[in-house]
């Protein structure tokens, strides 16, 4: 993306349409020993001041020595150009002005209509641009394409002349000014040439003659089809997928169906929906209970593992957001339900299958991944301490510590992910293998 908005000048907007937001810059540079040769770019909130040395921090240090309080820094460009971004990357938890800043970024009060046709304006011309670019890559290669096919139109040539249907086609036009009721003469007539014309298609001794001319073009075909394939229905696919984009772009103003909620999307609805239908209303969705939210109460192992001792028995829904954004959840519950019919009914005298309703989602990537197994959907340890694991859903498909640091996921292993291509399981949840977490809710229903 960016090399394209390099190479082409025209998508570069009119100055005139650009959001006006006055930028300030100060350069200053870093005071950490070995790092004065870097500039200063993140300013660090950490309310401990006995393990830092200077609030002015460069890259070198929050990817060295202060890596552990990177979740504790601000962009000073950003502040610089609005006091309300000090705490916009921050997590700090209980904190009054953490939760403020979180909502006041929620709401984005401070985009205007110009920000919004600003952005449509350039995603207009870049993707005009990129259409040029395609066009241009695609008759470079039907260039290529167009070599081989005249090569292969010499053979068939040597057989299409047994096709020829021009003069069957004289004698049809003919035909048809008679009118709905031909003469017998005419009616024989035409049925004796296109006999004719039918006969020579299906003669052993014709084909004979021409079988050098087909081997010869399967030949170049083959050689063809391994050299360069033309699948033109990529260009009607393309368009589809970006039609699709599109209708998923007009949800930039969507209905929140779920104000419970501070990390849910709005493919919550989704979520809701395939726990219960009735969740299609959203009077019942309000009657969700909020047992948890971290935002509040902070990221406690203790306080969370009392309310999974009072509620082993209740069908819980969580939801999760790591260090890198990455939001995703499950919904938990002890009861079986029956299976879905997918083929007839057995024999009346069998027990009709059950299955738990249980199962774990994305909210990032928008998919569900439901229980494909006997395996509890939630296990948490009674004993559980600051040091180790809290509780896992699946048997390995998230491991929450303590710690809420240090996460893992492999996903898959109790957890169906046989309608998606994932190619690892490990990295697909939260795109970490490691990953912390950062928030937390949990849901009654």
């Amino acid at each position: 993306m960016a090399l394209a908005l390099a190479k082409n000048i025209d998508l570069h907007l009119p100055y005139q349409q650009l959001p006006t937001k006055k930028q300030k810059k100060i350069k200053i540079h870093c005071l950490e020993y070995g790092h004065r040769d870097q500039k200063v770019e993140y300013l660090n909130l950490t309310p401990e001041t006995d393990v830092i040395k200077s609030r002015l921090q460069c890259i070198k240090c929050i990817n060295g020595p202060y890596s552990n309080f990177r979740q504790q820094n601000a962009v000073l460009e950003e502040v610089l150009s609005d006091d309300m971004n000090v705490m916009k990357h921050t997590h700090f938890q209980g904190n009054l002005y953490q939760e403020f800043s979180n909502l006041y970024h929620s709401l984005n009060l401070d985009i205007s209509k110009d920000d919004i046709k600003f952005r449509i304006a350039t995603i207009k011309k870049q993707i005009l641009y990129d259409l040029q670019v395609l066009e241009q890559d695609v008759l470079s290669n039907y260039d290529k394409y167009q070599e081989i096919q005249d090569k292969i139109k010499q053979q068939v040539d040597n057989l299409k002349p047994d096709f020829d249907f021009s003069e069957l086609q004289v004698h049809l036009e003919n035909y048809a000014k008679e009118g709905p009721n031909p003469p017998p003469k005419s009616q024989k007539k035409i049925n004796d040439l296109l006999n004719k014309y039918v006969q020579n298609l299906h003669n052993p001794k014709i084909a004979q003659k021409k079988i050098d001319s087909l081997e010869q073009l399967k030949t170049k075909v083959n050689d063809f089809t391994k050299k360069l394939c033309f699948h033109i229905h990529k260009l009607d696919q393309g368009m589809e997928k970006i039609q699709n984009i599109i209708e998923e772009m007009k949800k930039t103003f969507s209905e929140n169906n779920f104000t419970q909620s501070q990390l849910s999307n709005d493919y919550i609805s989704i979520v809701l929906e395939r726990i219960d239908k009735d969740y299609k209303d959203t009077t019942k969705v309000e009657q969700i209970k909020n047992l948890y939210t971290s935002i509040h109460e902070g990221l406690k192992y203790d306080t969370i593992l009392n309310h999974l001792k009072q509620e082993e028995s209740s069908k819980l829904l969580f939801i999760f957001k790591s260090s890198n954004s990455q939001i995703f959840g499950a919904y938990t519950s002890p009861a079986l339900a029956p299976a879905p019919v997918l083929a007839p009914a057995p024999a009346p005298a069998l027990a009709p299958a059950v299955q738990n309703p249980s199962f774990m989602f994305s909210l990032s990537k928008q998919q569900i991944y439901p229980l494909n197994s006997n395996t509890k959907p939630l296990q948490y340890n009674k004993d559980a301490n600051d040091i180790n694991e809290l509780f896992t859903l699946g048997t390995q498909d998230l491991v929450i510590q303590s710690s809420f640091e240090k996460c893992k996921s492999k996903l898959g292993s109790s957890f169906d992910l046989s309608g998606y291509q994932i190619t690892n399981q490990d990295m697909h949840l939260a795109n970490a293998v490691e990953f912390e977490i950062v928030a937390l809710e949990i849901f009654k229903l």
